[in-house]
């Protein structure tokens, strides 16, 4: 399962798809550079220790949906991608 915001679109292309989930990182990214849409600190670290005992991930990436797991974390809007979602 992948979030909402990066899992295919119905009749998207592969391409397509690979077009997608590169925009919304990159969009994500820098909004979290800019400071923009944070989660508080404490949801963050929260977050981030889930993710760090989770057998999901491999080198700073989830291997769910492949975003950073540093910036996904960081983000108030974003989710948890598993099912059923760890945060």
């Amino acid at each position: 399962m992948s979030c909402e915001n990066c899992g295919p679109k119905t009749g998207q292309s592969v391409a397509g798809q690979i077009v997608s989930k590169a925009a919304h990182g990159a969009v994500a990214i820098v909004k979290t550079v800019a400071g923009v849409g944070l989660a508080p600190s404490s949801v963050v670290a929260e977050r981030r220790e889930k993710c760090r005992a989770c057998e999901k991930k491999a080198m700073g990436f989830c291997e769910v949906c492949f975003c950073i797991i540093a910036i996904k974390t960081a983000r108030i809007e974003e989710k948890c991608p598993d099912n059923p979602a760890k945060w």
